[in-house]
């Protein structure tokens, strides 16, 4: 396949990827066989290990946006593409680029707190997959509706300055890390969506793996075997009105 035949998205992934002077670059939809079963269970066990080795994870969340209303856009499309418009001129920069066609502007927040919520804002963070893809890798660089953070290590790295610490995050932090976090994380994940109601497990164990390697303890379908109890004392949330079931089996409740 051509790269110029590749959505605007991987383009500008690979484009990226070659500024930093990386060779190889992991895009699941191509790395991974489309429409094989046998495939699809190799690779996925193998998820947590790509994220968890990968130098730097990018998470394309400005086109992942598909009931958002076009015209809060600056444009449309790519990694490097689409910022919601702010309301107000203060604390933004704007950035006219006339050179390209169409013409576009860029709003860079220049605001010294945060104030720019990227996660309740993007698609990416409600989709059940994209939670161990954070919480696993190293360096996480993540291009959102109303701007780019950077995570390295404890600190994510705002372009508006600002530092948010690492306990406010989702990332397993090796030293920090006991079962008694797999909790929130588990909260974290409950709350997202999945495409195929089979992935609920897979989605989970590459940091199902990482916490088995820790703890040495037994992984019995998303609860632990040293906190069963704990872990089965849980409830839906009285907002919840219509809990969703599956509608063929996949693991215990």
């Amino acid at each position: 396949m051509a790269v110029d035949d590749l959505s605007a998205t991987l383009r500008d992934a690979i484009l990226l990827t070659r500024s930093f002077n990386i060779r190889y670059l992991w895009i699941d939809s191509l790395c991974v066989l489309q429409d094989s079963t046998r495939d699809w269970e190799i690779e996925s066990s193998q998820m947590g290990a790509y994220y968890g080795r990968s130098w730097l994870t990018v998470a394309a969340g400005l086109d992942s946006e598909p009931d958002l209303d076009p015209s809060k856009f600056h444009q449309t499309s790519s990694i490097f593409g689409p910022r919601y418009k702010p309301n107000t001129r203060a604390g933004y920069y704007r950035l006219q680029i006339s050179e390209s066609e169409p013409k576009s502007t860029m709003y860079f927040n220049l605001q010294d707190e945060l104030k720019c919520d990227n996660r309740s804002s993007s698609y990416l963070f409600s989709r059940g997959w994209t939670l161990q893809e954070e919480a696993l890798s190293q360096r996480f660089l993540s291009f959102q509706p109303r701007q780019t953070t950077l995570r390295i290590g404890h600190n994510i790295y705002h372009e508006s300055g600002f530092v948010q610490k690492i306990k406010e995050t989702s990332f397993i932090d090796i030293d920090r890390t006991d079962l008694g976090s797999w909790v929130g994380l588990v909260e974290d994940y409950s709350q997202r969506n999945l495409t195929r109601d089979g992935d609920k497990l897979p989605a989970l164990s590459g940091i199902a793996q990482v916490y088995q390697e820790l703890h040495k303890d037994k992984y019995l379908a998303g609860l632990w075997l040293s906190m069963l109890l704990e872990h089965l004392c849980w409830c839906v949330p009285s907002i919840i009105t219509d809990t969703y079931r599956p509608v063929s089996y996949r693991a215990p409740t």
